[in-house]
């Protein structure tokens, strides 16, 4: 399971607090009390897709850096330093800019 489809599957089953409040027309009225099974969850709001297509809009690069990361825990830690991506003090954006796209370029290489 990838990141985003934990982040779909844990959204979907978020139990909307007891003050929510749709809007563009939509009406709730409740039946039954916020702690009740039968309270709405992230499934009454969107599909499973229009979930994950929102977090991805969401978390941007940030689903990127953790396959980034993943693939670095998975055998390949020192590739930062065998391609010199950085150096040892902290990268500008510039050098993070190349060393993602060099890490992007490997992790489509290797697999």
């Amino acid at each position: 399971m990838t990141t985003i489809d934990e982040l779909v599957r844990r959204f979907l089953a978020w139990k909307l607090p007891a003050d929510f409040g749709p809007d563009g027309g939509v009406s709730f009225s409740a039946a039954y009390p916020p702690a009740s099974p039968h309270w709405p969850s992230g499934t009454n709001l969107l599909t499973a897709q229009q979930a994950k297509d929102m977090l991805t809009h969401v978390l941007g690069d940030v689903l990127a850096d953790a396959d980034r990361m993943r693939w670095m825990l998975a055998g390949n830690g020192y590739f930062m330093e065998e391609e010199m991506l950085c150096g040892h003090g902290p990268c500008s954006e510039e050098e993070q800019a190349a060393a993602r796209r060099k890490i992007d370029e490997a992790m489509r290489e290797r697999s």
